[in-house]
């Protein structure tokens, strides 16, 4: 059994609510009605009316935005409590602490970068309490603050909110120095370039990727390096010989082609055809085998050596035989 805490707070972001599928929206409300606690995705899925790989890509979805996360087992004596919320209420400090915070680490110029990146001459009072307190709360130097802040820019979804909520979930997963946030940010571009290239391909528009899709996105665009004309390609094969797409298929023809060390378009394509005629030759000679072992089949006798034609007359002639004695 898992128990999923719920932070309806995270909502209000844009990215995580007006962003979600219907099918997603389907399983947070399916997950609160069961106050967070279900056997997995199969459950959610039965919950909410969808398919078993909706649920699990929308359990994805929800704990990318921060809206759910996995929790321990709720005290039996007050099961109610399954839900937590953040505080709306902004971190008990004057105007003018804050300005005192301000002014001895000498945060200035990080504040005025965010606002610059924010497009806006100054940051508000909560704001400026948000960020101060994250500095101050998780120890983050202002070179990591300002390349969250940038990164989040170049996505569109650059808030003081989701600044410090960023930040907070990305120290917690142990990224708390500039360095490991650069890897981190360099990886995750290219993950969502590739889910975004992979979306486009096969004509999802309307919801997220499953962890699947995700999966086979990254491992054929990031790992293998591969283009949109090769995965296009495959694509091609794959839904003309099954009429619809198979991702293991897919995935089994892309591997291939880096297994036999395909780097071009071309190369793939001079790999496909080679295995097209192997395999058409090697069905056609399995056929002619089995066509070639019926046909003797046919042509020997139905109980062996042993012929009924001659058996039948040599009845006769010991019936007749006996008859000319008598």
């Amino acid at each position: 059994m898992k128990f999923y805490k719920i932070n309806l707070t995270r909502l209000t972001e844009r990215d995580s609510f007006s962003d979600a599928s219907r099918e997603e929206l389907r399983a947070l409300l399916a997950l609160i009605s069961v106050r967070g606690e279900i056997r997995g995705a199969e459950d959610l899925a039965e919950l909410a009316g969808i398919s078993k790989a909706r649920a699990s890509a929308s359990l994805s979805f929800w704990s990318e935005a921060g809206v759910i996360y996995e929790g321990e087992e709720p005290d039996k004596r007050d099961s109610s409590v399954t839900e937590e919320y953040e505080s709306r209420e902004e971190p008990d400090k004057s105007s003018e602490e804050i300005a005192r915070s301000i002014k001895n680490m000498g945060l200035a110029s990080l504040l005025s970068e965010i606002a610059r990146l924010m497009d806006r001459p100054m940051l508000s009072t909560a704001e400026t309490k948000k960020i101060v307190t994250a500095y101050t709360e998780y120890a983050l130097n202002e070179e990591y603050i300002i390349t969250l802040a940038a990164f989040l820019k170049e996505k569109e979804r650059l808030t003081a909110q989701r600044l410090v909520a960023d930040a907070e979930r990305l120290v917690k997963k142990g990224i708390d120095s500039t360095e490991e946030l650069e890897i981190y940010l360099l990886k995750r571009s290219r993950l969502s370039d590739a889910e975004w290239k992979y979306k486009r391909l096969v004509g999802i528009y309307d919801r997220a990727l499953s962890p699947l899709e995700s999966e086979m996105a990254e491992k054929w665009y990031c790992v293998f390096g591969y283009s949109d004309e090769i995965i296009g390609h495959a694509f091609s094969i794959t839904t003309s010989k099954n009429n619809k797409l198979e991702l293991p298929y897919m995935d089994a023809i892309i591997t291939a082609w880096h297994e036999e060390g395909c780097k071009t378009l071309e190369d793939c394509e001079a790999h496909h055809r080679k295995f097209s005629a192997e395999w058409q030759s090697q069905n056609s000679s399995e056929s002619n085998s089995q066509t070639g072992s019926r046909r003797k089949q046919k042509e020997k006798p139905r109980y062996g050596e042993f012929n009924v034609n001659d058996a039948f007359a040599k009845a006769l002639e010991r019936s007749y035989g006996e008859d000319d004695e008598e």
